[in-house]
């Protein structure tokens, strides 16, 4: 089925990417960015890629197939045999869980 580890940097990387294909592109690809913005943001990268790392498996699959894999809701429920609400509620608590690591429960 999945394995039991998912790179957490690969996860940040695609995430990073998939922002930067849509609103802020300049941003999140380092362009235009100033030096200590450059590191900055590959701080925080960092920080959520060691929050992730520390999710419980089931949160880290299920961000996984959403971020990197681009699976809906449904696949990710169907893939892990629970219902579609469960999945929606498990991404939302990986979501809260790295928030809360990350920025101590501040919005981002």
């Amino acid at each position: 089925m999945w394995q039991s580890t998912f790179g957490s940097k690969k996860l940040c990387e695609a995430k990073a990417f998939q922002i930067a294909q849509t609103e802020d592109q300049q941003y999140f690809t380092g362009q235009n960015l100033l030096p200590e913005e450059r590191i900055i943001l590959a701080d925080e990268l960092e920080h959520v890629a060691a929050a992730i790392d520390l999710l419980p498996e089931r949160e880290r699959v299920a961000l996984y197939q959403r971020v990197v894999l681009g699976k809906t809701y449904a696949e990710i429920a169907k893939e892990l045999q629970i219902a579609q609400d469960h999945a929606r509620k498990i991404l939302e608590r990986a979501r809260a869980h790295i928030r809360e690591m990350v920025y101590g429960g501040k919005g981002i």
